[in-house]
Parts: structure tokens; C-alpha cells; sequence
């Protein structure tokens, strides 16, 4: 009986748009970037991990953007491909191999998710030091 009502549950919120909105359908998480600190101008890579309720074959695209006083970049394509600095292919792991801010102090950065439904998630911010 538990059993049937955790189902009942959840397609409840699947039909009245409670996972649909939230996090719990499309994730961002495990943010990083390595090295960190890093020198200026230094390659670094920015990873997360990614995962979708429907699978992996539902996520769209993964981008993500820098910032750091007025400098702002974006990164319109990370990849879980095996290429552009990402490790494995398919592993939910998205990765793109980029340059730290040429200037040092504190770069944040941001990923974003999208799905085929066109729902769009952001991960927490993350810090990269940028010192010499």
C-alpha cells in the first residue's frame, strides 16, 4: 500500500507540474572548476554534472557564462562528448577546457541546463581565484 501511494504521489506531481517546475526534473550540480586557484590567463576547466528525469538524451545543451566586475563571457556549449577538455563521453559530466580572466581576483561562474521542454536550471555560483 506505501508502495502504491509514493506512485500515486508522484504522478500527481508530474501531472500538476510540481517536478516539471522544479529541480527535481532537470539537475545542475557539482559545479567546478580546476585548477583553483589558477594564473591568469591559465587554462582551467569547468565541469558539472547534469541529469534529467526523462535521461540524458532529453537535455538540450549546457552553457556557462564567467563574470568578474564588468568582464563577462559565455561559453555557449559544454560538452559530454570526450572532446574540448571533457574526460569521458557520456557520463553526465559536461566540460569545456577555457582560459582564466586574464585580470586577478575572484571569477564566478555559472551553468546552465536546458531541456527539449525548453525548461531552463542554473547551478549555484562558483569561485575561481585568480592570483599570480
Amino acid at each position: 500500500m506505501k508502495h502504491v501511494m509514493s506512485v500515486v504521489l508522484f504522478a500527481a506531481l508530474i501531472f500538476y507540474g510540481g517536478l516539471a517546475e522544479g529541480q527535481d526534473v532537470l539537475r545542475v550540480f557539482d559545479a567546478a572548476v580546476t585548477p583553483n586557484p589558477a594564473r591568469p590567463g591559465e587554462m582551467v576547466l569547468i565541469t558539472c554534472r547534469v541529469s534529467h528525469i526523462k535521461g540524458p538524451t532529453f537535455i538540450e545543451l549546457v552553457a556557462a557564462s564567467a563574470s568578474q566586475g564588468d568582464w563577462n563571457v559565455s561559453y555557449p556549449m559544454l560538452y559530454d562528448d570526450g572532446s574540448n577538455g571533457d574526460k569521458k563521453a557520456g557520463d553526465g559530466v559536461y566540460s569545456k577546457a577555457v582560459p582564466a580572466s586574464k585580470v586577478e581576483g575572484d571569477e564566478t561562474f555559472v551553468f546552465i541546463a536546458v531541456d527539449k521542454d525548453n525548461t531552463e536550471v542554473e547551478s549555484e555560483p562558483i569561485t575561481l581565484t585568480v592570483k599570480k
